[in-house]
């Protein structure tokens, strides 16, 4: 086994057995057990910035039905989108805790921006998904969180969702530990499933998670992504069999906005738009194309 690998075995097995918190304040001593730092969400920028990419998909949000899953610990992003006119937004968060003094601090702020919305009418928050109705959303913003197996997302969504409804999920494909960007790709797929390690992202990447959707009867484009070239050639001879004759430059996406469509009974699937994402954007083949 390589050094650099070992060390990164040696770090989540390390993790895994002395939780966040401690295997954190070792980080602080030792760089190579070094935690990339969490990034906390602004709500309202979240969704502003899922109304943007909604808008462009030709979602009118004054008078929609929305989803928002992964909204974190408050409401924040529903009071945000019901200030941008959505006339209903359900907030959802797979992981335990509601913190009732932040969600009270998001509620000031947007009341005092907004005064005439009605957001005990407009916001709530679902504790489990499986008890909405099918077919009740236009549309669904997705903060993934955990390792979660994407096609179980995708089949969720496309349930919930009204036929020409709109998926915009952001996903974060980034290792926690700072100094092992990718080295989660020279470790077997199924490392991680069954008792993934606090943190834990598991191993899907982000051909998983537009395999998935298209699976499930939408149509993906990718407006944005982010990816560490460098970093990733450090291991691209290394990968797994499991990763290795897949496309390199979707491995390499760290993160990603992804923008889905659930097509109309009947109705085909285009392609995928050339310009998202740039010049190169990273997207799955069609049947048929190699």
């Amino acid at each position: 086994m390589d050094r650099d690998l070992l060390g990164y075995v040696v770090a989540r097995r390390l993790r895994a057995l002395l939780g966040e918190e401690r295997f954190a304040r070792l980080g602080r001593v030792l760089p190579r057990f070094r935690l990339e730092p969490a990034q906390a969400l602004d709500p309202f920028t979240v969704a502003d910035a899922a109304v943007l990419q909604l808008t462009r998909q030709g979602l009118a949000i004054p008078g929609a039905s929305l989803l928002v899953i992964g909204c974190g610990p408050t409401n924040g992003a529903g009071y945000a989108l019901a200030a941008h006119g959505a006339a209903r937004a359900v907030c959802h968060d797979p992981r335990p805790g509601f913190d009732v003094g932040a969600d009270a601090k998001h509620l000031a702020a947007m009341t005092t921006m907004h005064p005439k919305v009605k957001y005990a009418v407009s916001v709530a928050r679902a504790a489990r998904l499986a008890d909405i109705p099918d077919a009740f959303f236009d549309a669904v913003i997705a903060e993934p969180a955990g390792p979660g197996e994407p096609r179980e997302l995708a089949a969720t969504l496309r349930r919930l969702l009204r036929p020409g409804g709109v998926v915009v999920t952001r996903v974060d494909f980034r290792e926690p530990l700072s100094r092992y960007p990718y080295h989660r790709l020279l470790l077997s797929g199924r490392a991680g499933k069954r008792r993934p390690a606090p943190g834990e992202r598991g191993p899907w990447r982000c051909d998983d998670h537009i395999s998935a959707l298209t699976a499930a009867g939408f149509d993906v484009t990718v407006p944005c992504y982010e990816s560490d070239l460098e970093a990733f050639a450090q291991v691209a001879g290394r990968l797994h069999p499991d990763y290795r004759d897949r496309d390199h430059g979707l491995l390499a996406v760290t993160r990603a906005t992804l923008v889905a469509c659930l097509r109309r009974p009947g109705e085909a699937l285009p392609p995928l738009d050339s310009s998202a994402g740039g010049d190169n954007p990273p997207r799955t083949p069609l049947k048929g194309e190699r």
